[in-house]
């Protein structure tokens, strides 16, 4: 492949890495939710001959899967969208890796995050407010 005679593949001057687009969504998100992975657009200037992936990673260092059965891990394809279920509280880390023909890497992450927005509920259970040196009250505890 070539224009006007300069060749786009294994060009010896090719030191730059493919470039990664991605919309990302930034922000906390709640448990429970499905969260789109949005497509991503990988290029290089003077190599089309990209190989890329996606690979997403709970908060316990697993492999996701997408709600479809896929596994969002090494072959699966960056250019669609993707959604899974955002099951675990903590990050979850998006990994996309791409590599030209002259194997020059570039490595695009960005993570999301899964945080308790419920505020915790305190019932009282004892209306004791004194009590003897040593003595051991119960007054309240958090309700599940």
């Amino acid at each position: 492949t070539n224009i006007c005679g300069q060749p786009f593949t294994k060009v010896k001057a090719d030191i730059i890495e493919p470039k990664v687009y991605v919309s990302n969504d930034l922000g906390d998100h709640d448990i429970n939710t499905i969260y789109t992975l949005e497509a991503a657009s990988i290029a290089d200037v003077l190599d089309p001959n990209i190989t890329a992936f996606v690979r997403v990673m709970d908060p316990d260092g697993e492999i996701v899967s997408t709600v479809d059965g896929l596994v969002l891990d090494k072959g699966i394809d960056y250019s669609v969208d993707h959604q899974f279920m955002l099951t675990k509280f903590g990050l979850y880390r998006v990994y996309y890796e791409a590599v030209d023909s002259n194997e020059n890497i570039t490595t695009y992450t960005f993570v999301i995050n899964v945080v308790d927005k419920e505020l915790p509920v305190v019932e009282l259970i004892n209306p004791i407010t004194s009590g003897k040196v040593g003595e051991t009250i119960d007054i309240a505890k958090v309700k599940k």
